[in-house]
């Protein structure tokens, strides 16, 4: 760990960095930009035709009139077909500058608002427009569209909208929003975005919305969204990413038709398990009976259920799962209506009773799980509970919880979704379980294939996550991500059971060389795997090769964990060097049933609760980082679950905030300034002045390196035996710096 020594030379050298869309500078070098009230974005595509509608409105925070120049970085191949703002009444009209004469105004503005980020942007087309009067306290919108052909690979559809904004207008005001609305000849299928958790809509086969909608959001980070165009009835995408001719990485999408005959749908198998100890009496007790009797309603002819509900016992309305008809559905609304709460809580028997009534059917067996406790009575240990679920041969049992409160057994509850592959989620004291419950069984109402399996022909993959795909549902995606060890074609080969009987599909895919456009694939593939390798401890204890193993992940590809959350620890003379994990750190994790000592971890009373970092967090910062200040362990425990499902279902990665990955490197925030991991305290320092002509000199001089120096203004990256430091001094010409000499080294 002596490579983060160096740190403590960096806190002298330096004594704030953010990111670029269309901004507005001040024509006062001495002014920040104007902030960003709102940003309205509306895409419509057909086909491969896309037009994209921006309107923003700008606010000037300052006490005077300013004069200013609005600038947008404009996407590759994109034409501007209107630009309007109005000024004092009148229409303005802009110019749109080449990437070269477009270069010099991009380097003036990093100089004037000391933002690296834009460096992202110094390649590109740039759509000008010189803005005045601005009154102050006033606010200026500006609307633009402009055309595009979107790119096909393989049937494979992107589209991009630039949307890292510069640290004057990190957020919006108010409200950010996006739609994208698609229509195409071809069937659409697998609508993906790997950058933002947007709700997608197909009101059929051939149109799909994608929104997204919040207030005061963040714009970190590109928009990306991808989306095939095929008549099949299961689509199947790939999304590979390989660089320097070492294994690559994949992602596969499989995603149904919309339009389906309802003869299609499989028939399905439902235990809905309720818990009814003393803790649910109440408010919580009438929801879940509501959802219940929502679920019953809802089941489709040919479908059949029963209800468990349990306390310090269990009893069943069925013994075994029976037909939904509407004699069966009214005992069931009486069963639901004499439910009472007390005693204690007999997870394990549940559940027990629950897996009998899958009796080896090829149906798709759904248990769906609701509880607001731990258990209490019978078998309570974490990996008895679930191995008594799984089974030698329960691959068809799906288990969906709900955890309603605080109180839960989080663990519990994230080992049962990711050892049936299924999902969970946590009810809020403040939310309704009524609504949660209801919205996920409209998701799993229609399964169209069970017991998906997925053969990879020719292709060498390993590593690949989720290690079974599950049950395709009508509306549902399946993402699976991998390695593979060759590019090259392959057939991919989708079987699972329908309604007709067992049903197989062939899809020709490519796995290919690098792609710029597909390197998130190998964050979302490593994502993936510490979730797993975190799993596995949370329910087996811990031991060296998977600690190691998650580290080695973590640092590689900047994400952060339980066990490289402490790698850089600060006291107020010095940055230590800290080991792996600090013990304190680990009774953390032990109480939060992360770790063990041998054995399966089983949290009961969790005494350490997530903290409120001092600066803006990754995901893993804040999800998985905890201090001893402990003031809501329970809600802790929950939250820091909340996160780990988060990673297994969403796969959306920002930026690291202490951690990141850039141009292969890792660095670490240590103080604001973005430390290399492989900088040692033995190298010599070189200082280079941010923003200084020596400063674009090397950044010019080192395209590849662009991602690394878009990190921010303060940053200490390795060069062969030394190390460049840039910062708020330093030398400042370009002739005081061997240039050739720097970018020889950092190229190594």
């Amino acid at each position: 760990m002596q490579r983060w020594a160096l740190a403590a030379v960096v806190m002298m050298l330096f004594s704030g960095s953010a990111f670029a869309t269309g901004f507005m500078v001040p024509n006062d070098r001495n002014l920040a930009g104007l902030q960003l009230e709102s940003h309205r974005v509306t895409v419509k595509i057909a086909d491969q035709g896309a037009l994209t509608k921006v309107a923003e409105v700008f606010r000037n925070q300052h006490n005077r009139q300013l004069e200013a120049t609005f600038v947008f970085p404009l996407p590759e191949g994109a034409s501007v077909s209107d630009f309007k703002m109005y000024v004092n009444g009148k229409l303005v009209t802009g110019e749109v500058m080449e990437a070269r004469q477009a270069r010099g105004i991009y380097e003036s503005i990093v100089r004037q608002m000391r933002d690296p980020g834009l460096l992202e942007y110094v390649d590109s087309r740039l759509l000008k427009l010189s803005v005045f009067p601005i009154l102050p306290g006033s606010t200026q919108e500006v609307r633009l569209e402009y055309a595009q052909a979107l790119k096909s690979d393989d049937g494979l559809v992107e589209y991009v909208y630039p949307l890292k904004t510069p640290q004057c207008a990190t957020k919006t005001l108010n409200d950010f929003t996006l739609s994208v609305d698609i229509t195409a000849g071809a069937g659409i299928k697998n609508v993906y975005s790997p950058t933002h958790e947007v709700a997608i809509r197909k009101a059929d086969d051939h149109h799909a919305t994608v929104s997204f909608e919040k207030s005061r959001a963040t714009l970190d980070k590109d928009f990306q969204l991808f989306y095939a165009l095929t008549d099949k009835a299961f689509g199947a995408s790939v999304i590979s990413y390989r660089k320097d001719e070492k294994d690559g990485y994949f992602l596969l999408l499989l995603s149904p038709k919309v339009d389906v005959a309802r003869e299609a749908i499989v028939p399905k198998d439902v235990a809905f398990v309720i818990d009814t100890s003393g803790s649910m009496k109440g408010d919580k007790l009438k929801q879940a009976k509501r959802a219940l009797d929502f679920c019953v309603d809802s089941l489709n002819d040919g479908d059949r259920f029963t209800i468990i509900s349990f306390s310090g016992g269990t009893d069943q309305l069925f013994s075994k799962p029976r037909e939904a008809t509407s004699e069966n559905r009214r005992k069931a609304a009486e069963f639901i209506g004499k439910l009472d709460a007390e005693g204690g809580t007999d997870i394990h028997s549940a559940l027990v009773d629950a897996v009998k009534g899958a009796g080896g059917s090829e149906r798709p067996y759904l248990i769906v799980f609701l509880t607001d406790g731990q258990p209490t009575v019978g078998e309570t240990g974490v990996g008895e509970i679930v191995d008594a679920v799984k089974g030698d041969d329960h691959r068809s049992v799906r288990v969906f919880s709900f955890g309603i409160g605080y109180d839960v057994n989080a663990n519990l509850l994230d080992e049962l979704a990711r050892e049936t592959n299924a999902l969970n989620q946590y009810v809020h004291p403040d939310e309704d379980i009524e609504v949660k419950v209801s919205s996920f069984f409209k998701k799993v109402d229609e399964p169209l294939l069970s017991q998906v399996e997925v053969d990879f022909g020719d292709a060498d993959v390993y590593d690949v996550y989720p290690k079974h795909p599950g049950d395709l549902f009508r509306g549902s995606q399946i993402v699976m991500a991998g390695r593979f060890r060759e590019p090259g074609s392959t057939t991919i080969t989708l079987k699972g059971h329908a309604s007709p009987g067992e049903m197989t599909f062939e899809y020709p895919v490519d796995f290919s060389g690098e792609s710029k456009s597909g390197k998130f694939v190998s964050s979302i593939w490593a994502g993936r795997k510490i979730a797993y390798l975190l799993g596995e401890i949370r329910l087996h204890g811990e031991n060296d090769e998977l600690k190691d193993e998650v580290v080695h992940l973590s640092k590689e590809f900047g994400i952060m964990t339980p066990y490289t959350s402490y790698l850089v620890r600060e006291t107020p003379e010095r940055v230590m060097p800290m080991p792996v994990m600090r013990e304190d750190v680990r009774r953390q994790l032990r109480s939060l049933g992360y770790l063990s000592d041998g054995a399966p971890a089983t949290p009961t009373s969790p005494s350490a609760a997530a903290p409120v970092p001092a600066q803006a967090p990754s995901r893993f910062e804040s999800d998985f980082a905890y201090s001893l200040s402990a003031t809501d362990s329970r809600k802790a425990s929950v939250q820091a679950s909340e996160a780990y499902n988060r990673l297994i279902a969403n796969d959306k990665f920002t930026d690291g905030r202490m951690m990141t990955s850039a141009c292969g490197r890792t660095f670490a925030n240590v103080s604001g300034v973005w430390v290399d991991d492989s900088v040692t305290k033995e190298m010599k320092v070189v200082k280079v002045k941010f923003a200084s002509d020596a400063y674009f000199a090397i950044v010019n001089a080192a395209p590849a390196l662009k991602e690394a120096f878009a990190l921010g203004d303060k940053l200490v990256i390795a060069a062969g035996k030394s190390c460049l430091a840039i910062g708020d001094d330093g030398k400042e010409s370009a002739d005081d710096v061997d240039v050739k000499a720097v970018i020889t080294a950092l190229s190594r």
